[in-house]
């Protein structure tokens, strides 16, 4: 939960594609992933309710995923 508190720039409670970008930077994740497809593709995955966003429990999911990329 910490670290997606602290990428929540302004505290929304939700991820949004700019946030997860910076937060791939600054845990030098920059890689395929970091590509504008590729973000958007992995955030429409766990988007549920399809606004655009990462809310925690989305949140989970991303750091499965990023796991698996490993």
């Amino acid at each position: 939960m910490k670290v997606f508190e602290e990428l929540d720039e302004d505290k929304d409670g939700l991820l949004i594609k700019e946030e997860v970008l910076k937060g791939f930077q600054k845990y030098n994740l920059v890689n395929e992933l970091t590509e504008q497809n590729g973000i958007d593709e992995i955030i429409n995955r766990i988007d549920r309710n399809k606004n655009g966003s990462i809310d925690y429990s989305g949140n989970i999911e991303l750091r499965e995923k990023l796991i698996s990329y490993e």
